[in-house]
């Protein structure tokens, strides 16, 4: 099992020092969201230079993280999938095997049979280019997005049926929905899972509260243990939205490093 700290709460920094603060704190990979990645090229930077950079600090990119609309308009379907062609050189370039994949605005049972329809198809044309490249898309669960249950998630994955289109499981959003017990989702996910989202959050009726894992409302060493016991030994990311992001970095790691110790 390896660690990787999203770089979603950093985006006010290069990514260069991102990687280094990354680096130092003892985390195994990054993953980059693509405000980073559009960033440095804005620089007149290469992909190629970052990827030396990551790897002379010993680090991996497991995942990059943008964001499509394929159950939008006609327009913003197309432009989503022109998106996946592009990110999926950025994908290459960083010699990471992972893009993120959020469908749109609408959950599950909100979405019409056109707006699966069009979200399908758009995954099997971005699929196909990216299977040739040895690229494999990921589905984050999360709500407002097809992906926002167990059975949804199962539902869009086997629908496509595409041997590079697997799940991101993002565990406290299923938690939290009241929609899956942790450990349960994990088992019936698992066959699929290719990297996994860590985070904490104390329920508030107006707005969720970040928290670190020990003090949220989801019992993380339960689902720790599972995810241990499930032999998965991919990527873990830890997310933070919260203040003072850097100490949380370093506590979270910790924490995770007594059930998935570094090797």
């Amino acid at each position: 099992m390896k660690i990787s700290l999203c770089s979603i709460k950093y985006t006010d920094e290069k990514i260069e020092d991102v990687v280094r603060k990354v680096s130092h704190l003892g985390y195994d990979g990054i993953e980059i969201v693509i405000d980073h990645i559009e960033d440095y090229l804005k620089r007149g930077k290469e992909l190629n230079s970052l990827k030396r950079l990551i790897y002379s600090y010993e680090l991996k990119v497991p995942i990059i993280a943008p964001h499509f609309n394929f159950t939008g308009s006609e327009e913003e379907r197309e432009r989503s999938v022109e998106n996946a062609l592009r990110f999926i050189e950025y994908a290459e370039a960083l010699d990471c095997p992972l893009i993120r994949v959020f469908t749109g605005k609408v959950g599950a049972k909100e979405a019409t049979k056109k707006q699966w329809e069009q979200c399908v198809s758009s995954l099997k044309e971005i699929c196909g280019v990216a299977h040739r490249k040895k690229i494999t898309f990921v589905l984050e669960t999360h709500p407002h997005q097809l992906m926002d249950t167990v059975e949804s998630t199962l539902k869009l994955v086997q629908r496509v049926n595409s041997p590079n289109l697997k799940v991101l499981l993002d565990i406290w959003h299923l938690f939290n929905e009241g929609k899956a017990d942790p450990v349960e989702a994990l088992n019936r996910l698992f066959p699929y899972i290719m990297h996994v989202h860590a985070k904490n959050m104390i329920r508030k009726p107006q707005e969720n509260q970040i928290a670190y894992f020990e003090d949220g409302d989801m019992e993380y060493p339960i689902f720790l243990e599972a995810l241990k016991k499930s032999g998965y030994n991919r990527y873990i990311s830890v997310e933070w939205f919260g203040g003072n992001p850097w100490e949380a970095a370093k506590h979270e790691l910790k924490y995770l490093r007594q059930f998935f110790p570094k090797s």
